[in-house]
């Protein structure tokens, strides 16, 4: 299952970073929307579906 999400994280982050930076290009400053790279989010997105437990860090303690 793992190994499937992962595969498909350079495509989620595509998606992020595209929509984010179009829904949020009027709201945001520019500085911030040029800061979204693919590969950053493609890493997060790889950190978060190899955490045995991802919804924990959503949590409040």
């Amino acid at each position: 299952m793992c190994e499937t999400r992962l595969k498909y994280a350079a495509g989620i982050a595509m998606v992020q970073v595209d929509s984010g930076k179009m829904t949020y290009k009027e709201m945001v400053p520019d500085r911030f929307l040029n800061d979204m790279h693919y590969d950053l989010y493609e890493n997060r997105f790889k950190e978060l579906f190899l955490e045995k437990d991802p919804i924990s860090r959503f949590r409040s303690n």
